[in-house]
């Protein structure tokens, strides 16, 4: 395992840091993977805040009591399938943010530079939604929050590790500072 200090020496010689194409693409990346790490958390929680908020109110409408008539069950069929599209929909455009990209990136640079990444461990592939959105589904209200909560939750972890990622290439770039400093 390479320290931050024993990275910093294979970019630095007897010339001035500054000088160095190589420290220059270093500081480069990671002013971009901080400043990425800082915005993309914020976008993402954003995207949720207005998820919880919308998807609450639809799921409440969603409640079944099993008593309902003909049209209370076709309504209630067309709500639910409507809120299982919107769950999965927002559950694939939190897939594909940019976010989880970033986090690979920085645990890239951070293994290219010796110093220790972290492996992400979030999983949507085991978020499922109540496909059953019959009205006789009287636990669809029960699964979907469970779905949600968990959904949440994972933001929550992937906004978490950005962070905790951010503080390491701070703690990174620090240790490179010191050791230009000892090398100039």
């Amino acid at each position: 395992m390479t320290t931050p200090s024993q990275a910093a020496d294979q970019f630095t010689s007897n010339t001035e840091v500054e000088h160095q194409p190589a420290w220059l693409a270093i500081q480069d990346a990671l002013e971009s993977l901080q400043k990425r790490l800082r915005i993309e958390p914020m976008e993402m929680l954003k995207l949720s805040t207005h998820f919880n908020c919308t998807v609450r109110t639809k799921l409440a409408d969603c409640q079944s009591f099993g008593d309902e008539g003909f049209l209370q069950k076709s309504y209630l069929f067309i709500l639910r399938s409507a809120f299982v599209s919107d769950f999965n929909q927002f559950k694939k455009s939190i897939a594909d943010h940019p976010l989880l990209e970033t986090i690979e990136a920085t645990n890239r640079f951070l293994e290219i530079v010796g110093a220790d990444g972290m492996p992400h461990s979030g999983d949507l592939h085991g978020i499922r939604v109540d496909e059953d959105v019959a009205a006789s589904n009287l636990d669809f209200v029960d699964n979907m929050e469970r779905a949600i909560e968990q959904l949440l939750a994972y933001i929550e972890k992937i906004s978490s590790e950005a962070d905790q990622l951010h503080d390491r290439l701070t703690q990174f770039k620090s240790g490179m500072k010191a050791q230009a400093a000892c090398v100039g």
